[in-house]
């Protein structure tokens, strides 16, 4: 992990780089296994912050992750890749506390996704979007996608029969 400070102290960026980890519990069986994952989170510093200005980019690389021993899942135990990238819209507090987040939120805080991709057994996925938060500061969010490997999912639920074969018609249309 490595992390970076301006001059006067504040927090510039943090990259978190791992390999080959395992996550358990004792109170269940199985264990989680991430190959590889990299976070990387950059602030900016503008002058002038409006509606439309980045405060922070965030970029995410995650490589199989695999739920084994947990049950089997009808499209596979591991997801190939996660990849995406975002930044935060509009001038967030931090440490970020309730009130922090209103204000942000009332003044047009939003957080872009500038791309989410993952690849997830025949599915492959690429999505876009913007996530704000509602007056209760629930998440709302507008996203746009695009999946391959559809219907190979599709078959592969009916042969798992996880859905009956006249809905997986409904589906594919």
């Amino acid at each position: 992990m490595e992390l970076k400070r301006l001059v006067d102290g504040r927090l510039e960026s943090i990259e978190l780089q791992a390999r080959q980890l395992q996550f358990s519990s004792k109170h269940r069986k199985g264990a989680t296994n991430l190959q590889h994952v990299n976070i990387i989170t950059k602030r900016l510093f503008p002058n002038n912050v409006s509606t439309k200005t980045p405060t922070l980019k965030v970029k995410m690389v995650a490589e199989n992750l695999s739920l084994s021993g947990l049950t089997a899942f009808p499209l596979g135990n591991t997801i190939k890749s996660i990849n995406a990238t975002a930044q935060v819209i509009g001038e967030l507090s931090w440490p970020s506390k309730i009130d922090g987040l209103r204000k942000w939120r009332d003044e047009g805080g939003v957080v872009e996704i500038e791309i989410a991709d993952a690849s997830y057994g025949p599915l492959h996925s690429e999505a876009s979007g913007t996530i704000s938060l509602d007056e209760n500061l629930q998440v709302l969010a507008a996203v746009s996608a695009k999946v391959r490997g559809f219907s190979a999912a599709i078959d592969r639920l009916v042969e798992s029969q996880v859905i009956e074969p006249n809905v997986a018609k409904l589906a594919i249309g």
